[in-house]
């Protein structure tokens, strides 16, 4: 079990520092966008919630409903990884998130 080995490495090491990779929304029902939250809920659990175990989430082009960014929020994330795929270009060419992205990235 993946959880297992990590939770051993987490014991054994003083050192590390395991970021968790989750996207941070999908497309589809609410449910389905909140699969990456249990998932991770699950997986601290299993890791007996170890302060060096964090989420590392992905951001995806549509996010999720504001309760399930709101859960996020609570977490402490540590790294907030930005596909460029997400981004647009403004009028003079430059990389540019849609609003709602970047008030996530700001809070």
């Amino acid at each position: 079990n993946y959880a297992r080995a990590v939770y051993s490495c987490l014991l054994q090491h003083s050192y590390p520092m395991f970021w968790l990779r989750l996207p941070l929304g999908a497309e589809g029902e609410d449910e389905e966008a909140d699969s990456a939250w249990l998932l991770w809920e699950e997986f601290r659990t299993l890791c007996n919630h170890h302060a060096k175990l964090t989420p590392a989430l992905q951001m995806t082009a549509d996010l999720p409903c504001e309760a399930i960014l709101e859960r996020w929020k609570a977490e402490q994330v540590k790294c907030l990884i930005i596909p460029t795929s997400i981004f647009t270009c403004d009028l003079h060419g430059r990389p540019l998130l849609s609003p709602r992205h970047q008030q996530f990235v700001q809070q």
